[in-house]
């Protein structure tokens, strides 16, 4: 490709031809899509070799420029494209290029790309939520490996997932974040039991997951013994950035306004000039940061304050959608859907107080505040 010109011509061709409408359909009008929609999308990514945008070509990946991913990123939420399942292929899949051994890529990376293996993350636990570090989930070493007992909570799409990354202390230090080690395992490994848990509006999303003496062999850690906590921080810049959901919030701005646009005409547009601005901001900021990132000149503060301006448009915008509803029953109902559902983007990937701690603690340590 000479330009990106040319490449956004590409993917908007791709997209026309591969996308299914009626998955389209369902994605425009924020309704869940069951498993089968997800892998035929998945599917034709991979086919395209186009599945992980930030991944190098020696992994599998494209070797994609920030502005190729960016620009991907943006015309498939444009286009109304299933967002793909983060795990595995934004969080799993760096971390494991970054702290894994030669052996667990080879094993698992093709597996994320092909979809065969779909994951699910056993980060959060009834009493460790934002604080993480202060899990409970253990991990006793015996002959080839680990026992694991515990409970994680809040695990997404665990009952249709076929492994976990989790988090289990393996030692008792003095700082808790040390003495934690990051583990791979089978959902079907032996002592693995899922409970659905049912959201306010009746979906399944989220489960409890009870790890009841669950064999882990020594190949199955990431990383060293009990450093578990780098590979977590890691993981969580990847998911903080990836959850930047910049298209979506266009493409959802977008859909409110064309919608009330039919409904009173151009003079509702002007009630969210400000939304439109925090919209164009978003985008900005995290063109601006990915780069950053990508040229190794980040100072730590850019997937905190990304995922904070992040969640208070998502729900800025739902909050807006719902307000400007029809009363047409269906219409209410949706509305109300997203706006529930998107509640959470201030407690995944790490609550929107801690996120402002993070950021306000590396700006402090530039001497910011001096």
């Amino acid at each position: 490709m000479n330009t990106f010109a040319d490449f956004r011509t590409e993917v908007r061709a791709f997209l026309a031809t591969e996308l299914d409408a009626d998955t389209r359909i369902r994605v425009l009008g924020n309704r869940a899509l069951d498993r089968a929609e997800m892998v035929q999308w998945h599917k034709a990514l991979h086919a395209k070799g186009w599945i992980a945008p930030s991944w190098p070509v020696e992994y599998g990946g494209p070797g994609w420029t920030a502005q190729q991913r960016l620009v991907f990123d943006d015309e498939c939420a444009l286009a109304g494209a299933p967002e793909t399942l983060p795990f595995g292929l934004r969080m799993l899949g760096p971390v494991l290029m970054e702290h894994g051994t030669a052996q667990q890529c080879e094993t698992y990376l093709p597996k994320i790309l092909d979809g065969s293996h779909w994951w699910c993350q056993g980060f959060s636990e009834p009493g460790a939520g934002s604080d993480l570090a202060s899990l409970s989930t253990t991990a006793r070493a015996v002959d080839g490996g680990f026992v694991v007992s515990g409970t994680k909570l809040w695990t997404t799409y665990a009952h249709r997932a076929s492994h976990m990354f989790l988090l289990a202390r393996t030692s008792r230090e003095p700082k808790k974040q040390r003495g934690i080690s990051f583990m791979l395992t089978p959902m079907d490994a032996q002592g693995v039991t899922v409970r659905p848990l049912y959201l306010i509006d009746g979906s399944h999303e989220v489960n409890e997951v009870v790890l009841d003496e669950v064999f882990v062999a020594s190949d199955g850690v990431v990383g060293e013994v009990g450093e578990g906590w780098l590979c977590a921080k890691a993981l969580l810049t990847h998911e903080r950035m990836g959850a930047a959901r910049a298209g979506k919030n266009r493409r959802d701005l977008a859909v409110l306004l064309d919608t009330l646009e039919s409904q009173f005409g151009q003079s509702k547009h002007a009630d969210f000039v400000d939304l439109a601005l925090d919209s164009d901001s978003l985008t900005e900021l995290r063109d601006f940061y990915l780069e950053t990132l990508d040229s190794g000149s980040g100072h730590g503060a850019e997937a905190p304050a990304l995922k904070l301006v992040t969640a208070e448009l998502t729900q800025a915008i739902s909050r807006a959608a719902f307000d400007n509803a029809s009363t047409e029953q269906t219409d209410v109902e949706s509305a109300i859907d997203v706006l529930l559902n998107d509640r959470k983007f201030s407690i995944f990937g790490g609550a929107t107080q801690v996120q402002k701690d993070l950021a306000a603690t590396v700006l402090w340590k530039m001497g910011a505040y001096k």
